[in-house]
């Protein structure tokens, strides 16, 4: 069964997910920006950009006719009510679990890959702190483990700490964050919060690099970091710059996940 997709946005990870749709039979647009005319004719599979805003992801469907998919990330309540109202099936990526496990160990990579890059000692035995134990938390301890870094996790949650001890690590409440953080030489923050405040920033060492991955503004004050120093970027879309051919199989293999289940088939049926 042949589809037809609309892939947009300038993601690396795209020209891989078009090159595995089409060679699974599909036609596929590729394209910077959603072009007129078709405007999401009905049956249409759309797949936006997954750094897009809820508020973006509402304005789009907004935009587009009725009857057609849209994969993307959060969308909005009133964007929600648009799609119902246009018959538009709306699908957040993010939902899903398994895509979500299997997009962190890129996003991992791609972490560690910055610290060797822009650190100016050896990960192995480098004091590293990584704040919340989620599925890319998870992830980044694993790989930050294997090269021998001394890793730390601040989490808030009992349970991720004691998973996080289970696995053999160091783990500590957010509320006592500041203990790890001043020995910290990297401090990776997966939390979508502001908690490395002007008070947590101010007692790390000045060499200390902040890499902060979270969703939305981040967790990070990046003012404060900047006048005393420290280095602090936030980092978005770290699988499409640094895995993108693995990054669109896992794309690919969600939305099936998601068309499968719609249409009542197995998993293991290909289009």
């Amino acid at each position: 069964m042949s589809l037809k997709f609309s892939i947009v946005g300038t993601d690396s990870r795209n020209k891989y997910l078009a090159d595995e749709l089409r060679a699974d039979g599909h036609s596929v647009l590729l394209a910077n920006k959603y072009e007129k005319p078709s405007q999401g004719s009905d049956g249409e599979i759309i797949v936006l950009p997954l750094s897009m805003s809820p508020k973006a992801n509402q304005q789009f469907v907004e935009q587009v006719d009725g009857g057609c998919c849209v994969f993307s990330s959060g969308i909005t309540d009133r964007g929600i009510e648009v799609c119902e109202d246009k018959h538009i099936i709306y699908t957040n990526m993010l939902s899903d679990d398994v895509f979500c496990i299997e997009n962190a160990v890129p996003t991992a990579e791609g972490i560690l890959q910055y610290a060797i890059e822009h650190t100016n000692g050896t990960i192995y035995g480098m004091p590293v702190c990584v704040m919340g134990y989620g599925r890319v938390g998870k992830a980044t301890c694993r790989v930050f483990s294997a090269m021998d870094a001394e890793v730390c996790v601040v989490s808030k949650d009992d349970s991720e700490r004691a998973l996080a001890k289970a696995c053999g690590l160091e783990a500590i409440e957010l509320k006592e964050s500041k203990k790890s953080l001043k020995d910290a030489l990297l401090v990776i923050n997966t939390i979508p919060a502001l908690i490395i405040r002007d008070i947590e920033v101010r007692c790390m060492q000045k060499e200390c690099i902040i890499i902060d991955i979270a969703s939305g503004k981040g967790g990070v004050d990046f003012d404060s970091a900047k006048k005393l120093g420290l280095k602090a970027v936030q980092i978005k879309g770290i699988p499409g710059k640094t895995a993108p051919r693995s990054a669109a199989v896992y794309m690919k293999d969600s939305i099936y996940r998601t068309l499968y289940e719609r249409m009542g088939r197995s998993g293991d049926e290909r289009y």
